[in-house]
């Protein structure tokens, strides 16, 4: 990437109450004039040189061009090129294991409404409690099985325990899966990792586009920020930016507003670039055959994106939310997609609060600046004016482009705080110190280079080494061929020296490689160690070997050590990772409470509870909390012999056992033993009730028992009773009837009384 704007662009003041077109277009050149700096160009410098060294390309350097290559008079030294590539193997590992890694996360709500959502529940499981209750109730039953409540409020408030769950998490956490597979989260590991090896830092942009949230990575040295930031996020930059090389007609399609004198400045740069760029196809861009950017984007417009942290000013004022808590919130603003405040002046509270003091003094409301994030797409004018340098033709005076502006759409912030306003670049560091963005790779290069050194001597004096042999004097030796036969033969060979001696009449040569040649390769080893002390990347970390005579120990240390070095590298993309999916809980759901339509037509049946996203939720903040795992694999294997030690145990039922093996993490095994325990938890409180019930039903069918035993003795003890009256009785009527028989001859009275009891008898 390059820059053509200086860095002597004046800051606009932020207070400017006409905000318009031209102040965007001023923020956008100071923002681009502060990114060139000292710090970009070396990053952007070093960037290219590791990926070249990355890829192969490793000869660039002027030292070892012109330097080692090439003696004093410039001549050739008759060393070749040559490249044992160890920048590769080291960002593979990188890469390798990123595509290992399985990223976890959760989201947990942090808003005030959660809180009171769930006493509001409980509150209403109550209420049910007292109803279903109330002595005499005939629904009584009824509203126990409908609305799970127990015989008291302890007994309604352990069942909503163990029941209650918040839709409002769950719809978040079905939103975050649904963006993150839709945008490949998994897959973007290998290049996220890529980046952080070769550049020190990676970064993903999210945007809204076709009302879904997107997310795409963004080339490292394509992107600027203000350097003067301290976190490895970047968290505390003021300003953020990146450039996008485009062609005319995709600019011209996304911004389709531009006025026809620009729309001609764009065309005549992307002809006479595009122009150069053919004239110049053969020629390669540097020493090595590699395209310069201008070839490289031959045609295409670089388009300057860039946001900073400017500032408004807004009512501000405590208020009574829904809960009846005081709220410290903007009054009198329309929010996007409402039709009027949420607050007015009438809603305002006399706040008692230390902090209400500090802020408000005696006053209801005051006016306060907060943080708003706007940004300005632009083509610089230097730009425009350098495609009529190509082609010789003077390019009328245009001004900067402004293809977009304005405050940004859909500001990631929380909501209990409301000053806290972040880019769209979710990003982290490797390494950063000063405003310098460090990488593995960059410890790397100068060993690889002086291993490419080594090898190329080695190689010329490979190349100039001959063979072995015998040196003879032809004057002091007569028949030569009958020498070399009894050499050959291994006999004795005789010559006339004349008494000088046979030292210098027969010798040997030897032009072989030498130890010093060998000597070279065990320089190169140690080179390559220097290499992997810096990077953590050794052969026990590697898989290969390092010795038979090598304890255990201490290959078990070696790889302890290099996990310990590696461990920030890994990190930076779960930074990296949980930036993103907290930009979902705040941008995402409203981004898809605006476009529910479009969500529901790519999730069909299975999204519809995501779909129901409701304007408290999109005023409710989230937490994400993200952690790393192992690959699935690994996971799932560990998983299946975690439910197997559950299953013998008892712990599992055969259901959930068969449904969770060769599935399921140790994490959603866990989750399931805990819903396992509430349900048993559950099954044993309504065993206990019915164990009570039946008790309660034997004491009464006991009760009654016992009652009609008594009942049966004395009916029975009724009818001895009856049964001694009627005997007694009997014997009355008797007695009554002998002394009426004997007073019946001497009274017509009693004769009258017997004739009527003979008639009832006879009746």
């Amino acid at each position: 990437m390059f820059f053509l704007i200086s860095n002597g662009e004046q800051r606009p003041s932020i207070l400017t109450s006409n905000k318009d077109e031209e102040y965007h277009s001023k923020w956008a050149r100071y923002c681009l004039g502060q990114a060139n700096n000292e710090y970009q160009n070396d990053f952007i410098r070093k960037v290219q040189l590791n990926k070249n060294f990355y890829k192969g390309n490793q000869w660039i350097e002027n030292e070892d061009l012109e330097i080692f290559l090439k003696d004093e008079s410039n001549m050739d030294r008759n060393r070749i090129q040559v490249i044992h590539n160890t920048i590769r193997p080291l960002v593979e590992q990188y890469r390798g294991n990123a595509i290992r890694m399985s990223i976890n996360y959760r989201a947990k709500s942090i808003s005030t409404q959660a809180i009171n959502r769930r006493e509001i529940k409980l509150a209403e499981q109550l209420f049910y409690s007292k109803i279903a209750n109330k002595e005499g109730n005939p629904f009584a039953e009824d509203i126990k099985q409908r609305k799970a409540v127990g015989d008291s409020e302890a007994e309604t408030f352990a069942i909503f325990d163990n029941l209650y769950v918040d839709k409002y998490v769950q719809k978040i956490n079905y939103l975050c899966k649904y963006v993150s597979e839709r945008n490949d989260f998994e897959a973007k590991q290998v290049r996220i990792a890529e980046e952080l090896a070769l550049t020190g830092m990676a970064v993903m942009k999210t945007f809204e586009y076709a009302g879904h949230q997107e997310f795409k990575i963004q080339q490292s040295e394509n992107f600027f920020f203000d350097r003067s930031a301290k976190e490895y996020d970047l968290s505390d930059a003021g300003f953020m930016g990146d450039v996008t090389y485009m062609e005319p007609t995709e600019i011209f399609e996304t911004w389709p507003d531009i006025k026809p004198d620009h729309q001609r400045a764009i065309e005549n740069y992307a002809t006479q670039y595009k122009k150069l760029a053919y004239e110049t196809a053969g020629q390669s861009g540097d020493k090595n055959g590699n395209p310069s950017a201008q070839q490289q984007y031959s045609g295409k417009v670089p388009v300057f994106t860039t946001y900073w942290k400017d500032a408004d000013r807004y009512e501000y004022g405590y208020v009574l939310d829904e809960y009846g808590y005081e709220y410290f919130t903007r009054i009198n603003y329309i929010y996007d997609g409402e039709d009027k405040p949420r607050y007015t002046d009438k809603d305002l509270i006399k706040s008692k609060s230390v902090r209400a003091k500090r802020i408000l003094g005696d006053k209801l409301k005051r006016r306060s600046h907060v943080d708003v994030l706007r940004m300005a797409v632009i083509i610089p004018k230097e730009i425009l004016a350098s495609g009529g340098k190509v082609s010789e033709t003077p390019q009328p005076n245009v001004a900067d482009i402004v293809l977009d502006y304005g405050i940004a759409p859909y500001q990631e912030t929380e909501v209990i705080e409301y000053a806290s306003v972040k880019f769209p670049y979710k990003c982290y560091c490797w390494g950063y110190v000063d405003g310098e963005v460090l990488s593995p790779v960059d410890d790397a290069i100068s060993p690889q280079r002086l291993v490419n050194r080594m090898l190329s001597v080695a190689e010329n004096q490979i190349s100039n080494s001959r063979g072995s042999g015998t040196v003879i004097d032809k004057t002091m030796v007569d028949d030569q061929q009958d020498v070399l036969r009894k050499m050959n033969r291994s006999e004795p060979v005789l010559i006339n020296a004349k008494g000088r001696g046979i030292q210098n009449a027969i010798g040997s040569y030897d032009t072989t490689i030498k130890q010093g040649t060998m000597v070279i390769f065990n320089i190169i080893e140690a080179l390559k160690k220097f290499t992997q002390d810096t990077t953590g990347i050794n052969e026990a970390i590697k898989g290969e070997s390092t010795g038979s005579d090598q304890l255990v120990g201490v290959t078990q240390l070696m790889i302890q050590r290099g996990s310990l070095m590696q461990e920030p590298f890994y990190n930076s993309i779960t930074m990296i990772y949980k930036q993103c999916f907290q930009s979902i809980c705040s941008i995402g759901k409203r981004i898809y409470a605006d476009n529910e339509r479009n969500l529901s037509i790519a999730v069909g049946d299975e999204g519809v509870e995501v779909i129901t996203i409701t304007q408290d939720m999109k005023l409710e903040d989230f937490r994400i909390f993200v952690k790393r795992e192992n690959s699935d694999e690994m996971l799932i294997n560990a998983g299946n012999q975690m439910l197997l030690q559950l299953f013998q145990m008892g712990l599992l039922d055969e259901k959930r056992f068969s449904g969770l093996y060769g599935r399921s993490t140790p994490d959603e095994i866990a989750s399931a033993l805990r819903g396992a325990a509430k349900e048993r938890e559950e099954m044993k409180r309504m065993a206990e009730k019915d164990n009570a019930r039946m008790e309660q039903a034997m004491i009464e069918e006991e009760s009654m028992a016992q009652a009609e035993q008594e009942y049966k003795m004395n009916e029975m003890e009724a009818r001895e009773d009856v049964k001694e009256l009627d005997k007694n009785r009997s014997e009355i009527k008797k007695v009554y009837a002998n002394a009426l028989s004997k007073m019946a001859p001497t009274n017509p009275q009693a004769q009258q009384m017997i004739l009527e009891n003979a008639k009832k008898f006879g009746e």
